[in-house]
This record gives C-alpha cells, sequence and structure tokens, in this order.
C-alpha cells in the first residue's frame, strides 16, 4: 500500500486515477460511509504509530480528497462519522481525514463548524486532556480550517464569525503554553498553524471585521513584544522609541546571567520573530497582487463602458463621424493602459522599498531588535549549546535573509560557514561573522580561540563550533532554506552556489549520505520545476551519484536525467561533451563506483537517441578528443625531449598528462557508444578520413582505435528488424562468417556508399595504429587512405537493372562525394581526384 501513495502525485492524470481507484479497492468498495471511515481511522492509527512520514500522511489525504471528488465516498455521512469520533482517541486522525473532505466538499465541513466550537472550544470534551493534546489537535484544526479558508468553491462569509472565534481559541492555547511553560515540541507547529490561519483570515476580513481579524500583523507584534518582555524580565516595549533602549535589551535578553529561562521559551520567541516577519511579507505581497487586480477589473470595467457608447454612437451618428468618435476612443483607451503600466511600476518599488527598509531596518520595527537574538543562537557559545536553539535561530536567520536582500547579502557567509566549512575549524569564521562590535561577538571570538587550542584537540563542548557544525539536522534545514534563497535572490547566492554543488561529493558516512541527499534533492527541485538552469557541473557530480551505494540518492540523480532528457530544449545533448570531457575531475570526490567512469558514460549516452544528435556529438566529441589528444601527445614529446628522469607536471593549461589520458578514454567510449545509423557512419569517415580530425588520438591512443574499431564492427552486423543491436539475434556458423566478409560484388546507393566509408575508416585506423608517432603527425599521402576512399564514395556503381529504386541512393552518393573531394581539397592535405588533372 506504501507504494501506491506516491503515485498520486504523478503528473501523468492515468496514473493518479489508476492510484485513486487501487485505493478505492482496498478502503472502500463493498463498504458504507460510516464503516469506510472507520477503517481509514484504523488505517491512520496504524501508519501514524508505525513507520509513516509526512508524505505518506499527505498522499492519503490527496487520495481521500481525490476518492470524495470522484463520488466514491458519501461525503455528508462521512463528515458527520468523523466528527462523531472527536471525543475519543480517534480525534488526531479524524482531524487529518476531515482535512481532506474541506479541499472536495467545503459545505458538508462547514456546516459541522458549530459542532466544532462545541468540542474543541474552551473546556470542549474534544479539546485534550494535556498540552500535548491540546497543541497536536490545535495545529490539526488550524490547517482544516486553512485548508477551508482557501477552497475557491466556498464563500467564507457565512461562517467568518465562527472561523475567527476557532481562530481566537487557537491564538489563546498558544500564547497559554508559552506563559504557563507548558511548551512540548508540538508547540511550534501550533504556533506556526494559527499564525497562517490569522494571515489566511485577513484576506476575507470585511469593514465589520475585528481589528485582530483586519490587521493580524498587528496582533502578531504585540504576542511577540509581550512574549519578549516576559522572556527578557524588561519592558521592551516602553523602548520602542529609544535606540539605546532597544539594543540594550536584546543584549540584556542574550547575555544576562541573572535570567534564568528554557530553551524551548527562548526558542519559542525566536520562532516567532522568524515566522512573523515572513508571513508579513507574504501579506504585504497579496496586497500588491489585490491591487493590481483590482485595478484591472476597473480598466476592463471602464473599457466595456466605452465600448458600449461606441455601440451606440454608431447607431445614432453617420458613419464618419463615429468612426472618429472611435479612433479617439481606442487612443483614450491606450493612453490610460500606458497610464495603469506606470502606476503600477511605482507601486512595485514602493512595496520593495517598504520590505527592504522597513520590516527589518526600521527604527522603530519590532523585526530589528530581534537580530541579536537570532545571531546569537549560532555565534553565542551559551546559547547555541542546546540543539533546539541553534536550529530555530538558524531557520529563522534564513526568513530574515528571504525578506531583505541587504540582509541576506550581509549575512551569507555566516550561513554557509556553517553549512560548508573548509576546513577543520571554522570557529574564528563564526566567531568574527557578526561584525558588530557587540559583546556576543566577543564572546564568540574568545569560545573560538579555546576551541582552536593544538594542545587540546577539537572541543565536544555543547556550545563548541565542532558540535555546531556536525549537527546533521541543522544542516540539512539549511541546505533547504539556500534552495529558497536562490530562488528568492538568485544574484546574491548564485556566486556561492559552487560550494552547494560540493555538497553532492565527499565522504560515504552515514551523515555525509544523508546531507548528499539533501543537496540533490534540492538541486532536483529547482532544475525541474525551472528555478535554475542546469549547469554542467551539477549534472557531471549527479551523473556519478547515479550509481550511489546509497540507494535513495542514487534513485533521485537517475530521476533528474531520466526528466530532463524529456524536455524539447535538449539540455543533456547540449551539455554531454562538457559533461564527458571533465567527468573524470570529479572521480575522486565520487569514491568507489561499480562500472567506474566507463559504466557512467553509457548511462548518459543512452539518452542520446535522436539521428540528428549523433551527427552533431560525432563532431563535438571528436574536436574535445583531438584537443586532449594534443595536449597530451605534446607533454610526452616534451617528457621525451627532456629526458626520462625529469617528469612533465601539465601542460599550458594546468591539466597534466593522466587527466588529459582520463579525458580522452571518456571521450572515446561516449563516441562508440553510440547507435550509428547510416548517415552517421558518413559524417565519422568525414572526420576521420577526410578531415583528418582525429588524427593524433588515433596514433596516440588504444582506446580511440577500440572505440572505432568497435563502431566498424557493430556497422558491418546485420540488422535484423527495426530493433536495437543490442537487441538483435546473434548470427551463428556460415551465415556469420558471410554477413561480415567483406562484399565483393557491385556495390551502388546508399549501402555502397557506407561499405566503402567502413573500409577506408578500418584502414585509416589501422595505419595510424601500426605506424610510428612522428609519422602519424604528417599528413597521409593520398595513394595510402585519402584518394582511395574518396574515389570509391565519389564512383559508386551504376544500379543493377530491375531494382527500380537505385536513382535516389545514387544521386544522394554523387552529390556527398563533391562534398567530401571539397572539404578534402579545403584543408590543404592533398589535391585529391583532380591532382592528376
Amino acid at each position: 500500500f506504501n507504494q501506491v501513495l506516491g503515485l498520486i502525485w504523478s503528473r501523468h492524470v492515468n496514473v493518479r486515477e489508476a492510484a485513486v481507484e487501487a485505493f478505492n479497492r482496498m478502503h472502500l468498495e463493498g463498504r458504507d460511509a460510516k464503516t469506510a471511515m472507520v477503517g481509514l481511522l484504523e488505517m491512520y492509527r496504524r501508519g501514524c504509530t508505525g513507520d509513516w512520514t509526512y508524505t505518506h500522511v499527505a498522499s492519503v489525504q490527496q487520495l481521500i480528497q481525490q476518492a470524495a471528488t470522484l463520488g466514491h465516498i458519501c461525503p455528508k455521512t462521512a463528515v458527520a462519522s468523523l466528527v462523531e469520533a472527536f471525543p475519543g482517541p480517534d480525534c488526531s486522525y479524524a482531524l487529518r481525514a476531515l482535512a481532506a473532505f474541506a479541499g472536495s466538499h467545503a459545505e458538508e465541513v462547514a456546516g459541522e463548524l458549530p459542532r466544532f466550537m462545541e468540542l474543541m472550544g474552551p473546556g470542549g470534551a474534544a479539546a485534550g486532556s494535556n498540552a500535548l493534546e491540546r497543541q497536536e489537535r490545535i495545529r490539526l484544526l488550524c490547517q482544516l480550517l486553512q485548508q477551508l479558508h482557501n477552497n475557491s468553491a466556498w464563500q467564507p462569509a457565512a461562517c467568518g464569525n465562527i472561523l475567527w472565534e476557532l481562530t481566537q481559541h487557537a491564538v489563546h492555547v498558544v500564547v497559554e503554553a508559552f506563559v504557563l511553560g507548558e511548551m512540548t515540541p508540538q508547540w511550534f507547529g501550533a504556533c506556526q498553524a494559527v499564525m497562517d490561519l490569522s494571515f489566511e483570515l485577513s484576506t476575507s476580513a470585511t469593514s465589520a471585521s475585528s481589528a485582530g481579524q483586519r490587521c493580524p500583523d498587528k496582533l502578531w507584534e504585540q504576542i511577540l513584544c509581550k512574549m519578549t518582555e516576559g522572556l527578557a524580565g524588561s519592558k521592551m516595549a516602553a523602548c520602542a522609541d529609544t535606540a539605546e533602549g532597544e539594543g540594550h535589551s536584546a543584549e540584556q535578553l542574550v547575555q544576562s546571567e541573572e535570567v534564568k529561562v528554557s530553551s524551548l521559551r527562548v526558542g519559542g520567541v525566536i520562532f516567532v520573530a522568524g515566522h512573523l516577519a515572513l508571513r508579513m511579507l507574504v501579506l504585504l505581497e497579496s496586497l500588491q497582487s489585490a491591487l493590481k487586480k483590482q485595478r484591472q477589473l476597473e480598466v476592463d470595467a471602464k473599457l466595456e463602458e466605452q465600448r458600449e457608447q461606441r455601440e451606440k454612437n454608431k447607431e445614432g451618428k453617420k458613419k464618419k463621424k463615429g468612426s472618429q468618435v472611435e479612433v479617439q476612443d481606442v487612443g483614450a483607451a491606450d493612453t490610460g493602459g500606458m497610464g495603469i503600466a506606470g502606476q503600477e511600476e511605482r507601486e512595485a518599488e514602493a512595496f520593495a522599498a517598504l520590505v527592504e527598509q522597513r520590516l527589518l531596518y526600521g527604527t522603530k520595527s519590532l523585526l530589528d531588535k530581534m537580530k541579536p537574538l537570532l545571531l546569537a543562537g549560532l555565534l553565542n557559545p551559551a546559547v547555541r549549546g542546546a540543539p533546539v536553539l541553534r536550529r530555530l535561530a538558524a531557520i529563522s536567520l534564513c526568513k530574515f535573509m528571504t525578506i531583505s536582500k541587504q540582509f541576506c547579502q550581509d549575512y551569507l557567509q555566516l550561513l554557509f560557514s556553517v553549512l560548508f566549512p573548509k576546513g577543520e575549524e571554522e570557529s574564528s569564521v563564526l566567531g568574527s561573522a557578526w561584525d558588530g562590535g557587540s559583546s556576543v561577538a566577543e564572546l564568540c571570538e574568545e569560545a573560538s580561540l579555546q576551541d582552536e587550542r593544538p594542545s587540546q584537540g577539537r572541543s565536544t563542548a555543547p556550545g563548541s563550533v565542532a558540535v555546531l557544525l556536525e549537527d546533521t539536522t541543522l544542516r540539512q534545514s539549511l541546505l533547504v532554506a539556500v534552495g529558497d534563497l536562490l530562488f528568492r535572490h538568485p544574484n546574491v547566492v548564485e556566486p556561492w552556489s559552487d560550494r552547494l554543488y560540493a555538497a553532492l561529493g565527499g565522504s560515504t558516512k552515514n551523515s555525509r549520505s544523508e546531507l548528499r541527499l539533501t543537496a540533490l534533492l534540492v538541486l532536483t527541485h529547482l532544475v525541474l520545476n525551472d528555478m535554475m538552469k542546469p549547469r554542467a557541473v551539477l549534472l557531471m557530480r549527479a551523473l556519478w551519484l547515479t550509481a550511489s551505494s546509497h540507494e535513495a540518492t542514487a534513485r533521485v540523480a537517475r530521476i533528474l536525467f531520466q526528466e530532463l532528457s524529456k524536455r524539447s530544449s535538449n539540455v543533456v545533448y547540449n551539455l554531454l561533451p562538457e559533461i564527458i570531457a571533465r567527468l573524470p575531475e570529479y572521480k575522486d570526490q565520487a569514491g568507489a563506483i561499480p562500472g567506474g567512469a566507463e559504466g557512467r558514460i553509457r548511462f548518459i549516452m543512452q539518452f542520446v537517441e535522436k539521428e540528428k544528435h549523433v551527427e552533431g556529438l560525432v563532431d563535438k566529441l571528436s574536436i574535445r578528443i583531438e584537443e586532449k589528444a594534443s595536449g597530451a601527445a605534446v607533454t610526452a614529446a616534451e617528457s621525451l625531449n627532456v629526458g626520462e628522469t625529469q617528469e612533465v607536471e601539465g601542460d599550458v593549461d594546468g591539466c597534466s598528462a593522466a587527466s588529459r589520458q582520463d579525458a580522452v578514454s571518456c571521450l572515446a567510449w561516449a563516441l562508440g557508444s553510440m547507435s550509428y545509423s547510416d548517415r552517421c557512419i558518413l559524417r565519422l569517415h568525414d572526420v576521420i578520413v577526410a578531415r583528418k580530425g582525429l588524427n593524433v588520438a588515433l596514433a596516440y591512443h588504444p582506446v580511440v582505435r577500440d572505440s572505432v574499431m568497435g563502431i566498424i564492427e557493430r556497422a558491418r552486423k546485420p540488422k535484423v528488424g527495426r530493433g536495437k543491436d543490442a537487441g538483435a539475434e546473434p548470427i551463428a556458423g556460415e551465415e556469420a562468417a558471410a554477413a561480415a566478409a567483406p562484399d565483393q560484388g557491385p556495390r551502388g546507393g546508399a549501402a555502397g556508399a557506407v561499405a566503402t566509408a567502413l573500409e577506408a575508416i578500418e584502414r585509416t585506423v589501422k595505419l595510424l595504429g601500426e605506424g610510428e608517432i612522428a609519422q602519424a603527425l604528417v599528413p597521409l599521402p593520398d595513394s595510402s587512405v585519402e584518394a582511395p576512399a574518396v574515389e570509391a564514395a565519389a564512383q559508386p556503381a551504376a544500379p543493377v537493372s530491375g531494382r527500380g529504386r537505385g536513382a535516389a541512393p545514387k544521386r544522394k552518393a554523387e552529390e556527398a562525394a563533391p562534398e567530401v573531394e571539397r572539404k578534402v581539397r579545403g584543408r590543404g592535405r592533398g589535391a585529391g581526384r583532380g591532382r592528376g588533372a
């Protein structure tokens, strides 16, 4: 069943429908609605107490929603049955199932809202018996209400009051848990769900709504201010107008030794500050979108009015006069449209300035006061010693960076220092990253000096930098946040992307494997959703991961290449020459891979299927092979000139002979891994025989000769049916010998040209392989290789009478031969056919 769950997110409609049908047969078919709901609650109980993840829970919710939409469940009876389960132990599971019905049948769920208030309101039978249950059920209830509110098929105006009452109750539960010190790990999810619901309800608020519903940012600013005031023991709100008081309050909260509070309470303040900043950004963007939409409606109404006026003018006036009025009206409409475009640009600039300058850098901004606390979570050893504090501080810092481009530029180095440390110790970078001159930075610098004592080695204290860098959960969360920042501020984060790609390599430790999988998932999401362009360095590292020993990582890497190969932009084909040529650069970082580089090249070459792509790659790969081979040959010659005892490290571009040899091998394997048609064979003949494009590579590198000879051998095999060569049945005995032997009879048309080209290629390869290196660099004489091949290609035999279709192949061969001759003459390596004249 768990394998069926993931199919609901497929992009193919038939796959999704098959997943819903399988779910219907397993859990719904042949049962009434009430019995089916009992079965669903039992399924939720087994999964949530077993090995289900959030992905499984979301998949089940989507399956229930789709089944209800298709009519496999009676929604009215099912919703009533789930509400009846609220007072029992299955309340959490019932809330999850009801969230699915809120997306498909909002009216039935909205009809039960008074029952929700009765059972889950203050003193309700389903409110929860302890803090953990209360906070968990509040989180699920808020997610259900948010799903209900966002359903476009339902108007929330009819139940606006009861929705706000439930939201107020949820806010009360969250704040009360903070004040009483009853915070559990579920508190943070409940707080986020409550805040999201309150901001969502503000989009449907009217002038008659309460102030808290219309301005949720003010409501949560007051809550955050009171939370900070109670946590620090000082009235921070009273010092809002004094800059000195603002800094003193933050420092007192971070440094004071007299304030003894739990890490969960400090983390609660940090979490609320970060999520409030993010929700305020979303609110401003939604307001900007609403203004644009409202203006567009006004423009449409004005255009409709002008259209009606033109119709009246046409009826009551003459044609000439009416046409003049129409021209004037159209001109006025165009002028109005230009004015609206300018107004939209000014509004966009005003909103951007508001976000950039007022949210995090305003003189009276409460979020500005939270910066020292967020930075202390990563820099102050006394604060970052608690895992929950450093993780919440890092996530909230990333949310602040998402909001402001300037803030992102200021603290991006700190983020990457934690995420991708260069050396064994990054404490000096972490200690100096916060250059505000405050005592928190001084404490961090002092702790850094203590961590760097060579006699004591690497510190393992709770607040040491080593413990911070070894927090895998923290670094995985930061990787996901970096993906968001790369989409939000691409110009700022792009210079750091190489370090993000470097996370795809490294050791094979368990923690490192999980970190590499997270990085690959983030980059795959960005690439496949067109949020960033795939770069060759990314695909090179991902290609090595397709054979990783970590099965999940290998599966994601293979999916990346499979999805990219389906796109019409030909991403894999365009980047393939660079990927193949530079693949050995990351061999050491990839570790021990089954099959080595040759296996990875065969994997990626399977995505080259079109004939025109094979023709293009013959030219591109040949050019790169000759470039690498020429450098390796020069290096070998230099080593012979300077003596055998002196070693030549590299050549002009810094590549060693060994690296060039590996690159030549990879390129040769790629050249030999493609499927060659007749046109591709002729193109290969043009490269090797006519243009002498692989002379040096064929002379110096046996791997290139082996690849070319493998191409010739496969091309001479008889083709069975229309399948690929790999799927053809082998031919044994005399038939195989006859097929392998060259045709001694008259040859004509395209088949004759291909056979002649194969013979010329084979003769060239053998000559260069048997000759001396010095002779291979000299142009070959016409009588040895080039002239016979050109003569044979230029003079195909006449078609046998009665075949009826020899004219067209003959004409193609005759047209191809002069082209080969012109290329040979243009290279200056022989006079070709016209030499005797």
